[in-house]
């Protein structure tokens, strides 16, 4: 009989900005996301209660890709994204971490 191992630990994306820039990136999912709804928040430490919602813009929910990212100035933390498809369970497939590097020109 074969063994059939199924990994559902989320995908470790680090990502690394300077301060006050801009970033994202894109994730392609292998199923539609239409009817699935999307979540992603930075928290300093993972117990904190107070976060950072980030942003989640939809390219294609046809074809399952979407991009991850922010658009104001954070501080570094752990983050993560989290899946729920239409009638399904939340699924985290993304965590890392962030980590804002000091900037020269302000």
């Amino acid at each position: 009989m074969t063994e059939l191992t199924v990994d559902l630990t989320p995908k470790i994306v680090n990502v690394q900005v300077r301060r006050g820039d801009q970033w994202s990136y894109q994730v392609t999912y292998p199923t539609t996301l239409v009817g699935a709804t999307i979540s992603a928040q930075l928290r300093k430490r993972v117990e904190d209660t107070t976060f950072t919602t980030l942003v989640i813009t939809r390219t294609n929910d046809a074809t399952g890709i979407f991009q991850v990212g922010q658009t104001a100035s954070v501080e570094g933390g752990q983050y993560d994204v989290q899946l729920t498809l239409a009638g399904g369970l939340p699924r985290t497939i993304i965590a890392g971490t962030l980590t804002v590097e000091a900037d020269v020109t302000r």
